[in-house]
């Protein structure tokens, strides 16, 4: 199987592994208060938890950002699915953002990501657009999960920026 292939399957991967990451850190922090003790009997509203995505749905790295948002789209409807098998008053709503791999277009779709309430993201993919949206994930407490960003600049201890750039 040729590397490139490889490679891609990896990113896919590493997208879903940070879509799950969220749903598992989102539900461990909205389970206390959303499943409050009560009777089986009664039902509960269902909340809808927006979590983005910023991906090169076009430009340069549009084959790898199309193949993450599946990759993300089935994780997101994976926990969903189990969310609702135990009864669990949330799901999880994926809004994705093309960055068209620009870091300028990158910085700005986190806002209209920011504005629709989302406060974790799967993506950036490049450190490029990852720095560029770093200073306002951190100002408003947004977790920023970045599956391809490798630069050692980003290594700050203490941000909201997470990097699972495959080895």
């Amino acid at each position: 199987m040729p590397e490139s292939t490889n490679r891609y399957r990896v990113r896919a991967l590493a997208a879903a592994v940070a879509a799950l990451f969220l749903g598992m850190l989102i539900g461990v922090a909205l389970g206390p208060i959303l499943l409050p003790a009560s009777s089986a009997a009664e039902q509960k509203p269902v909340v809808e938890v927006p979590i983005g995505a910023l991906l090169p749905l076009t430009g340069d790295l549009a084959s790898f950002g199309k193949r993450e948002q599946r990759a993300i789209e089935m994780a997101v409807q994976d926990v969903n699915r189990f969310a609702e098998s135990t009864g669990a008053p949330f799901r999880f709503k994926l809004i994705v953002e093309d960055t068209r791999d620009d870091p300028e277009t990158a910085r700005n779709r986190i806002q209209v990501l920011a504005a629709q309430g989302v406060k974790a993201i799967v993506g950036p993919l490049s450190s490029g657009e990852t720095a560029a949206v770093k200073q306002f994930a951190d100002a408003n407490r947004i977790v920023v999960v970045s599956q391809g960003s490798t630069a050692v600049s980003l290594a700050i201890p203490g941000d909201y920026v997470f990097r699972l750039a495959p080895t």
